[in-house]
């Protein structure tokens, strides 16, 4: 026996982890009583307790299931955003449900060119379109990556832009002096201007971010 310990999220019983349930001693020692005395043997005494056993009631959210179940429970897969639901029948036996779970991730939709995020309730199914965070391609996560940097700066002052700015054209030259250093120790005739090049072309960028 087994005791499934379990959440109710949205009408739903889910499975967060098993314990072993604790055997009540009085109770079940006044059940194998009548059975014990017409044997008295200590492995009969052993087996009458386990086959007899009765245990504590449960707390809320707690349930003893079988041996069987819970070997069912544990063997019934589930990926990364999904879990598995119960529904206790009233033989006291289970039922078992796969159900959609995307509380530990981010869900994004693109609508009109523009990346947001949605949220999901337990057992729905994604919206069409939607995505999930884990499914993203390189190329998705560089435009929300590009996006939330624009929303971020769109409420800067004017100030705060300016000051940004510098900082990022001082890096920006550093790094051209870098890259000229480099070049210049393989002996490329052309360092200077492909250093020179590439700070223009960056420094274009940093500008039109700022604007």
């Amino acid at each position: 026996m087994k005791t499934a310990l379990t959440r109710e999220i949205n009408g739903k019983t889910i499975i967060i982890g098993f314990s072993d349930p604790v055997i009540d001693p009085v109770e079940t020692i006044k059940a194998i009583d009548k059975l014990y005395k017409k044997e008295k043997s200590k492995i009969k005494r052993k087996e009458l307790i386990k086959e007899n056993a009765i245990y504590f009631t449960p707390k809320k959210g707690e349930y003893i299931i079988s041996d069987n179940d819970y070997k069912k429970l544990i063997e019934t897969k589930v990926n990364d955003y999904q879990k598995i639901s119960i529904k206790i029948l009233n033989n006291n036996k289970i039922e078992i449900e796969t159900i959609s779970d995307y509380s530990k991730h981010i869900i994004w939709n693109k609508i009109k060119d523009r990346w947001n995020k949605i949220n999901v309730a337990i057992n729905n199914n994604l919206p069409i379109g939607s995505i999930i965070d884990i499914n993203l391609t390189d190329e998705q996560k560089k435009e929300i990556i590009e996006q939330a940097e624009t929303d971020r700066i769109s409420i800067l002052s004017q100030n705060e832009k300016d000051i940004e700015k510098q900082k990022e054209i001082i890096t920006l030259s550093y790094r051209a002096a870098g890259m000229r250093s480099a070049l210049e120790i393989q002996e490329d005739p052309e360092s200077l201007q492909k250093a020179q090049n590439w700070y223009k072309e960056e420094v274009l960028k940093v500008e039109n971010k700022y604007i």
